[in-house]
């Protein structure tokens, strides 16, 4: 079985807090893309699009380096001021400085030219996009406190569907597999003093909706109806996983070796 390294096409620090319970070697890297809707686009097509592109524009941002990586049959170690006892993470540089279920395509990207060895390590892309979805509107990251309240004002007492783009990006193969996970969510009726006193908690202004739910963000809805729950935090590790197998890797069977430490 050859190693796997994974890329996570984020920065954001939920979607690396759940990348690590697969206890699997990763590594970060910001993609370089313009995230504006297309005229027309609606949030399902959105999601889908762009965590397409996130993945493979981190792929061009980083080829040279997955080049070296798959040469030298390593990729960058973890810095040590980042120490993991699984599978850990380490930053790859950037050379530039409707309704509800499951939506599945794969689709054929232009390979990255880079040949492996049977020992070579596997790199997989990963690469997400998520909105909330308020009758067809999409409602992205706030930004700052004003921005949030109006969010948060606009969908008190609303179904709202949070929709996750997730791609997964082989650069060997030049193939990416994408799927969708969509999840209802009710929200109460909240007060403005509810709302003001969660966003000076929380700041939650880098999620989309202004929903931090993996917190006191969870105390804003009234249900949530869902397959996945990873999914609303912004990385559905049910959909990865499944993704991961198609591409031949089992997160089961791709856990380090155990040491052994025997008895003195």
């Amino acid at each position: 079985m050859s190693p796997v390294h994974l890329i996570l096409a984020s920065t954001s620090p939920y979607r690396q807090a759940l990348l690590e319970r697969f206890n699997l070697p990763f590594s970060v890297c910001a993609p370089e893309i313009d995230e504006t809707p297309l005229p027309g686009e609606t949030p399902s097509q959105l999601v889908l699009r762009l965590s397409e592109a996130k993945a493979r524009a981190v792929a061009q941002q980083v080829g040279a380096v997955l080049s070296e990586a798959l040469t030298l049959h390593s990729l960058s170690p973890l810095p040590p001021s980042q120490p993991s006892s699984k599978g850990g993470r380490s930053p790859i540089p950037s050379p530039s400085g409707g309704g509800l279920g499951w939506g599945l395509a794969v689709q054929e990207c232009a390979p990255l030219n880079q040949k492996r060895s049977d020992d070579s390590p596997r790199v997989l892309i990963i690469g997400g996009d998520q909105v909330a979805d308020s009758g067809g509107v999409a409602v992205g990251k706030p930004g700052n406190f004003d921005n949030a309240r109006k969010q948060l004002r606009t969908l008190s007492g609303k179904t709202v569907i949070f929709r996750t783009g997730l791609a997964l990006f082989n650069p060997q193969a030049g193939r990416c597999r994408s799927v969708r996970v969509d999840i209802a969510t009710t929200y109460r009726v909240l007060t403005d003093a509810e709302i003001e006193a969660y966003l000076h908690a929380v700041q939650p202004y880098n999620c989309a909706g202004a929903v931090r739910s993996e917190d006191l963000g969870i105390a804003l809805f009234e249900r949530i109806d869902n397959d996945d729950p990873t999914a609303l935090i912004g990385l559905p590790l049910i959909a990865l996983a499944r993704l991961l197998r198609a591409e031949g890797v089992n997160p089961l069977l791709h856990q380090p070796p155990l040491i052994s430490h025997s008895a003195p």
